[in-house]
């Protein structure tokens, strides 16, 4: 390799890096703040899911969130579906026109 490819690489692998860092810093703030509300409601979460029921209920609710989320997919996939289908007509149509 060059050096101005090692430079580039270099350069590459530092924004990937502080791309990282930004993504556990947004990740450790939201924790912070989690932690912080439910210290301020007086929320032990610990003694919440020794409850029974907690497990059941904290997979209620990842379920929900799993289904939303590809509701969510689902919408963005459909949302692009008619630009790709008048695509797919035109290269039928240049591909007919061709035989």
């Amino acid at each position: 390799m060059s050096e101005e490819e090692l430079l580039r690489r270099l350069e590459a692998l530092e924004r990937e890096r502080s791309e990282e860092i930004a993504r556990a810093n947004a990740a450790l703030a939201a924790a912070q703040d989690r932690s912080y509300w439910l210290e301020r409601w007086g929320v032990d979460l610990n003694a919440v899911m020794r409850r029974r029921g907690a497990g059941e209920l904290l997979t209620l609710f990842r379920a929900v969130r799993l289904i939303a989320r590809r509701g969510y997919e689902a919408a963005a996939s459909l949302a692009g579906l008619p630009g790709r289908i008048g695509k797919a007509r035109k290269k039928a149509a240049r591909e007919i026109g061709r035989q």
